[in-house]
């Protein structure tokens, strides 16, 4: 099987598990240790730049959502963006569809850039990686 074909498959296997879930894909609650360390990542009022990649339904995304950040979120799934979009959040995020690596984002904008239990499913992860370090302000 061909890494593209595989890829395919992968892509095509969470738009239909996002698809027929009926609740939250993961848990309902945000990765304890953003909501841990929160304060030590987000200095408080500071109006932040974030991405979260492989963002899925947004458990960890509306972390984000209050005050007057800037929120972006990626995901393969169309679907589960959807979901995103009818949240009740009054902040919407940027939806970015398609594979993290392929996006055409320009560097160096955001100040915040997670990414829970995404990049082992990446088909490149170095390239990953390499991409989040480009779109990361150098501070």
């Amino acid at each position: 099987m061909t890494n593209q074909k595989a890829n395919d498959l992968s892509h095509q296997g969470w738009e239909d598990y996002y698809v027929n879930a009926a609740n939250a894909a993961w848990k309902e609650q945000p990765e304890e240790f953003l909501t841990e360390n929160l304060a030590s990542i987000a200095p408080v009022n500071k109006n932040l730049t974030v991405l979260d990649i492989a963002c899925g339904d947004g458990r960890n995304t509306f972390v984000w959502s209050g005050d007057s950040n800037v929120v972006s979120c990626n995901d393969i799934s169309e679907t589960a963006l959807r979901k995103i979009q009818q949240s009740e959040v009054a902040n919407k995020p940027v939806l970015f569809s398609g594979d993290f690596v392929e996006l055409d984002l320009i560097g160096n904008q955001f100040d915040v850039i997670q990414c829970f239990d995404g990049l082992p499913q990446m088909p490149n992860v170095r390239a990953a990686i390499n991409k989040m370090v480009e779109l990361a302000k150098p501070e």
